[in-house]
């Protein structure tokens, strides 16, 4: 039977969001005279027939003969897919399906799609011939692995692109997302009243991110705002193969549901596939194939797991380049996992080769010795090290998840946000740790003591100190000893008034360590006293501590400890009038800081250099390294360097001649931070607020915004001026420029309002305000 052309291919209502890159490979690959077969790999529902059948439609006219679609999904053995492709093109009749496809493509010049191929895999033999019988044949196929045949180009389909950082910011950056834009579009079909302002965006974003970008899931999940609202949908998600069902109906019954695709994809797993991919389950975050075969021995076999990422069951992480899972197949995993039987199995073999390596890692110094490699490698592995943390606590097994607690102490305390979740894995532990293990109680209680104080609470600190002193006293223990008088010294420099009772507790601790010969712990008390020194004005005192310590941080050693020494020096030095050395210090100091994963020790340099440009008369300057000190203290979510660097950046705000802006800085810190900073930070915060408080009664008339009251709220006048203009929808920038104040002056009075009215948003910010009549809607 002669070849007739096949009908055209009309073009999907349905446009392709986030494939331009693979649309363009493909269409210049299926047009070159020596490519012949293009297959499109990636998992169930990742869109690999949409792109297929848009290729056909945008390239039909650049084959003589047209392109033909052929669906394989309801073909059901390999040996009836000739029967199939000779349906799909009309031909046939008495003959063989084969020869009848052979015959009729050996002289055409046609686009041949071969689509859903994966459970068809043994039918590549007769692709294969194909290939040689029709030369002016190519063909696409699709398929959740390639083919495997010689002069085969794979492309692969991974899951749309989602939202950085960056783009939270921004409606216009959040709809140019790939994955955004898909759920958008989808969700406007089911809810086109749905308006999508900037916070209605970021909460797209938490779901797409929440659902890895799977293009399947974000239709599914879009589908679902027909019952939910968007905050209810992002809560719905915890329990995504519930959630996700009833898709629409012109989709293929495997994909009306998540979990239909999931288990359609499993069945052609070979039983070795289907139990590595339960076992993987265990691993969050990103993996690498030495991982998984050190941690689960012959269940992780190379080959196994190759598979895996074959099929398209495991995926490249973007941002490290390592192999992990999208939530909704880990989930599904964990299923498989349970119904085996094996959780505890698994998680037990995750936990015990995490431990190993933590362990490795933290034998690699001292503990008080450098520790940047260490705190890298923890900030790369540290959702293995949590869950292996979680499931050890629960499962009762105490002995190992104190083991981990012992590797990871130093990661929380290392200024990196997880002062309040280090604080809560210590004090569940020391929960389950016995009565008579006192050394193991008092190494607890001065991990919640250190922890204590980072998060602002220095009597609390204090309390678990001296508990752990008494543990140590007991046990006669001059090592932990000597580590529980600094802690206890340094709590106690933030909560007691009595200075020269905690710097005769460091020196007894300095004397200790040189009697045991610790040079790690001489130096850290040496700093401790260097700090309390400082805090009793006896800066000269101080920097000829700090001095001693210069020649043995050089370049090659203790990064963590050079910073500090170099920070203090500079700032010690500013202080004592010494301004002109202080720039090469904080030089050096930065060089090493950027290269550590501590935004603490980066917030220190920028504040010390903010001190030096405001003690040399460049107070915009300093308002600037003080903005960016702030920014890193946020990251590390310590209050009390927060609050010390809020009172640096009143001083600026005083100095470029904005006294108001400065007293809100200030009150914030007597108000608020009173109890989370060193004593006299507070006391000088507070001075100048009565220093400013009084200039302002001088002056002999009402400033020009007196600090008056609003109905139902204790917003000042100034403050529902900037809270006007947020509600009018002015950036910072603009009501900073609108009210002739300064950009932190603006995000101080924002920080305040937001606090007053216990609210975290702009938006709701404004519709508090318009409830309550502080404001006017126009």
């Amino acid at each position: 039977m002669p070849l007739s052309r096949p009908p055209r291919l009309e073009r999907s209502l349905r446009g392709l969001q986030g494939r331009e890159r693979e649309l363009g490979v493909c269409a210049a690959l299926l047009q070159r005279r020596d490519v012949r077969l293009v297959t499109l790999t990636g998992m169930g529902g990742v869109g690999k027939t949409r792109l297929a059948v848009r290729l056909a439609h945008d390239l039909q006219d650049a084959f003589a003969d047209g392109a033909c679609l052929v669906s394989l999904a309801a073909v059901t053995q390999a040996e009836l897919v000739p029967q199939a492709v000779a349906a799909a093109l009309g031909v046939g009749g008495e003959q063989l399906a084969v020869e009848a496809v052979f015959a009729a493509l050996r002289s055409a010049r046609m686009l041949l799609v071969l689509d859903n191929l994966e459970h068809l895999l043994d039918a590549a033999g007769f692709v294969a011939e194909l290939l040689l019988e029709a030369p002016g044949v190519c063909i696409l196929a699709t398929s959740r692995a390639p083919l495997q045949l010689s002069g085969e180009h794979e492309v692969t389909l991974g899951p749309l692109g989602l939202p950085e950082a960056s783009d939270l910011a921004s409606d216009i950056a959040l709809r140019s997302v790939p994955a955004v834009a898909l759920f958008v579009e989808r969700a406007s079909e089911v809810r086109p009243q749905l308006t999508w302002d900037l916070e209605a965006l970021q909460r797209v974003a938490r779901i797409v991110t929440r659902l890895g970008g799977w293009p399947l899931s974000l239709e599914l999940a879009a589908a679902r705002l027909r019952l939910f609202s968007l905050d209810a949908l992002g809560r719905a998600l915890e329990a995504p193969l519930e959630v996700l069902t009833r898709g629409p109906r012109d989709l293929p019954a495997r994909q009306q549901s998540l979990r239909a695709t999931l288990d359609w994809s499993y069945g052609l797993l070979r039983p070795e596939e289907q139990r590595l991919l339960a076992w993987l389950a265990v691993f969050p975050g990103t993996f690498t194939p030495e991982e998984v075969g050190a941690a689960l021995g012959a269940v992780g076999r190379l080959d196994v797991l190759a598979a895996l990422v074959e099929h398209g069951w495991v995926g490249r992480a973007a941002q490290d380049g390592g192999l992990s899972l999208l939530e909704p197949v880990r989930e599904y995993a964990l299923e498989k996992l349970k119904e085996a039987d094996a959780l505890d199995a698994a998680r037990e073999a995750h936990a015990r080769f995490y431990l190993t390596r933590l362990e490795a890692q933290f034998a690699a110094g001292s503990p008080r010795a450098d520790r940047a490699r260490y705190l890298t490698w923890v900030t790369a592995t540290y959702p293995h090290l949590r869950s292996a943390l979680s499931w050890a606590i629960a499962s009762g097994t105490t002995a190992l998840a104190l083991r981990l607690e012992r590797g990871l102490y130093q990661f929380w305390m290392a200024g990196n946000g997880l002062v309040d979740e280090g604080r809560v894995w210590a004090e569940t532990l020391l929960l389950h740790v016995q009565d008579s293990d006192q050394a193991t109680r008092a190494h607890l209680h001065n991990v919640i003591g250190h922890l204590a104080l980072m998060q602002g609470e220095p009597l609390s600190a204090a309390l678990h100190h001296e508990r752990a002193l008494a543990l140590a006293r007991a046990l006669g223990n001059p090592v932990l000893e000597a580590n529980t008088m600094l802690l206890l010294a340094q709590a106690r420099q933030f909560s007691g008034p009595d200075l020269s009772q905690t710097e005769a507790l460091i020196r007894e601790a300095r004397a200790r360590y040189t009697t045991l010969e610790d040079r790690s712990g001489q130096q850290g008390a040496t700093m401790s006293l260097v700090m309390v020194l400082h805090a009793q004005g006896r800066d000269a005192e101080a920097l000829q501590c700090v001095d001693t310590l210069a020649p043995e941080v050089h370049p090659g050693h203790t990064p963590l400890l050079r910073v500090q020494v170099l920070v203090w020096s500079a700032w010690l030095r500013i202080r004592l009038g010494q301004t002109a050395e202080a720039p090469a210090l904080l030089a050096d100091a930065r060089r090493v800081a950027e290269g550590l994963p501590s935004p603490v020790a980066r917030s220190s340099v920028e504040r010390v250099y903010g001190e030096w440009a405001l003690a040399t008369g460049q107070p915009g300057d300093a308002q600037a390294h003080f903005t960016r000190a702030l920014e890193e203290a946020r990251r590390a979510s310590v209050p009390g360097v927060l609050a010390s660097i809020t009172e640096a950046l009143g001083r600026a705000a005083e100095a470029l001649g904005d006294p108001e802006g400065a007293a809100a800085l200030y009150r914030q810190v007597v108000e608020r931070d009173a109890g989370r900073v060193a004593p006299q930070v507070a006391e000088a915060a507070s001075a100048a607020l009565a220093r400013l408080s009084q200039a302002t009664g001088r002056q002999g008339s009402a400033p020009q915004h007196p600090a008056r009251t609003t109905p139902l709220t204790d917003l000042t006048a100034r403050e529902t001026e900037v809270l006007a203009l947020v509600a009018r929808g002015d950036t910072n920038g603009q009501i900073a420029a609108a009210l002739g104040i300064t950009l932190p002056t603006v995000n101080a009075h924002l920080r305040t309002i937001f606090s007053k009215l216990g609210v975290a948003s702009r938006v709701l910010a404004t519709r508090v305000a318009l409830e309550r009549g502080l404001i006017r809607q126009d």
